[in-house]
């Protein structure tokens, strides 16, 4: 981290003179790639509309292979990108994926942040439910369970009813009063209809389905990259700069104090990593797992607050969706839910089964994507999940064929639709192999081959 951010105090002093070079479109700090392949060399990236061979460069307008100020001295990398064109999240979407305009009828337009479970106890029937902020979807503390939320906001141009995606469900009240600390600013709306939305994040991907990130002042420390996709400014990194903010923020020029809230700067001063709009923004790590959730930042829009997700999460009461266990909620089946949460922590916690826990959380949005719009596939995810819970809960009992056979067709179906993700088809096929093996065999004896594998 040290090295990247020499390289940034070295890109201020130089930032402006490269883009000054004709035909340069951006510059930012990353790691230089040799034949389409990342090295582990830092480098200075400069985005050209188009290169060319140097014999057609006038020298003076040539961009030098290294940059050397005092003494450190950094390579630099030309990409072709062609030219930056404006876009935006702002038009009407479905599925619609996180980082679109969403918002309450009576508000501009802020961001759908992404999709979760609740309430957090698992036995209890609650659908899926879209995660943003109290003042985006319920319009700061003036809206009611069942007022319509419209994607894209009001703003943007969404009306009702034929852009309504759905209904406030709860939110957490911002409280105004003297000496009252706030701790959150966020809220749930159901959606009329759960194919009407995705897991997905726009530019991000599927987020980790199986846990949250929380952050600590070591991430402080070492400058921990996060990232965001907003309405506005659309998908951006930044560095978490505190995670123990503490200030009023102004909501139509009434204050409100916070506590305990995460500071996002943006890498590059003069760049902004949220505007007004991008309120509601879910804040994931690099290995897209959530820690945050965007609500406020200044104007100029150079580092934006966040609310800690655990604290969103135990005020809200939901939860991540988890694939097989929503499979099974609303049902008779829904008394196993416990079972399979012994089977989730112990998997959290075996350092020879953790990475198969994290194989979960990477692809499992996908199955959960496609558990929403193919009602086939959810039952055949249900009865996996129950085979697995007996597996569980009767350590004699082996693994049949049939349940074998199903889980494998239902990857096929997954893996089918996204065929295009090579790394979840790769690791798909880890998976069918596994199963092949596990086929008569006690769930202990199913672990100790995933060990091995």
């Amino acid at each position: 981290m040290r090295k990247f951010d020499e390289i940034r105090q070295l890109r201020r002093m130089v930032d402006s003179s490269i883009l000054r070079m004709p035909g340069v479109m951006a510059v930012a700090t990353g790691y230089k790639k040799v034949n389409g392949e990342r090295t582990d060399e830092l480098s200075v990236i400069v985005y050209v509309a188009k290169k060319l061979p140097l014999k057609r460069i006038p020298y003076f307008h040539a961009i030098p292979s290294s940059l050397k100020i005092r003494d450190l001295e950094v390579s630099t990398d030309i990409v072709e990108v062609g030219y930056y064109i404006p876009y935006s999240y702002t038009s009407y979407e479905r599925p619609a994926l996180g980082g679109v305009s969403i918002g309450h009828l009576n508000v501009t337009a802020g961001t759908l942040g992404g999709l979760v479970c609740g309430p957090a106890c698992e036995e209890q029937d609650d659908s899926i439910l879209i995660l943003s902020n109290n003042h985006v979807l319920a319009a700061t503390n003036k809206g009611s369970k069942g007022d319509y939320i419209v994607q894209p906001g009001p703003h943007d141009g969404g009306t009702c009813p034929d852009q309504c995606i759905g209904e406030l469900e709860r939110f957490v009240p911002i409280d105004f009063s003297e000496n009252a600390i706030n701790y959150v600013d966020c809220a749930v709306a159901r959606p009329y209809d759960s194919g009407d939305v995705s897991f997905e994040i726009h530019d991000i991907g599927m987020p980790s389905l199986s846990e949250t990130y929380t952050l600590t002042p070591g991430d402080v420390l070492k400058s921990l990259q996060v990232q965001k996709t907003g309405r506005t400014t659309e998908h951006t990194v930044g560095f978490v700069s505190a995670i123990d903010w503490k200030g009023s923020v102004l909501y139509d020029w009434t204050p409100a104090y916070f506590e305990q809230q995460i500071v996002v700067e943006t890498l590059t001063p003069g760049t902004p990593v949220a505007e007004g709009g991008d309120s509601g923004s879910l804040v994931l790590t690099m290995d897209n797992k959530i820690c945050g959730l965007l609500f406020a930042g200044p104007t100029s829009g150079e580092h934006f607050i966040a609310n800690h997700i655990h604290e969103v999460f135990t005020r809200l009461d939901v939860k991540l969706c988890c694939a097989p266990t929503e499979s099974v909620k609303g049902t008779e089946e829904k008394k196993i839910l416990g079972d399979l949460r012994k089977l989730r922590d112990k998997l959290r916690v075996d350092k020879g089964l953790r990475k198969y826990f994290d194989l979960y959380g990477r692809h499992s949005g996908r199955f959960f994507n496609e558990m929403l719009r193919d009602r086939k596939l959810k039952g055949m995810m249900q009865e996996i999940t129950i085979e697995g819970a007996r597996l569980v809960r009767d350590r004699d009992a082996k693994l049949d064929a049939q349940t074998v056979a199903l889980a494998r067709r239902a990857i096929d179906v997954v893996a089918k639709k996204w065929k295009k993700d090579r790394g979840l088809v790769k690791d798909m096929e880890k998976v069918k192999k596994i199963l092949n093996e596990s086929e008569g065999r006690t769930l202990d004896q199913i672990l100790q081959i995933v060990r091995k594998s």
